[in-house]
């Protein structure tokens, strides 16, 4: 079952507040944002300039920008304020 949260992304002077899946099946070593282009255009990470691509091992293979340590992640609690992290 999906589970969604509430979350806040930062980067430099840009914040968008969303939602965002948390148990998608998607597992990986480090802590990975994936967005819409949409989202990728308001944070200023799209169009791709100097960036590396990636292969997911989606059972296909698949090309995407992979930027490291672009944004902040903050989830928003309504009972408590959260720990903000770095992807």
């Amino acid at each position: 079952m999906a589970c969604r949260v509430r979350v806040k992304l930062k980067r430099d002077n840009k914040v968008v507040e969303t939602s965002a899946l948390v148990n998608s099946g998607f597992e990986t070593d480090a802590l990975d944002i994936v967005v819409p282009v949409e989202v990728a255009k308001r944070l200023n990470l799209w169009p791709p300039k100097e960036i590396s691509f990636t292969v997911p091992g989606t059972g296909g293979e698949v090309g995407i920008p992979y930027y490291e340590l672009a944004n902040e992640l903050e989830l928003i609690l309504s009972d408590r304020e959260s720990r903000k992290h770095l992807d």
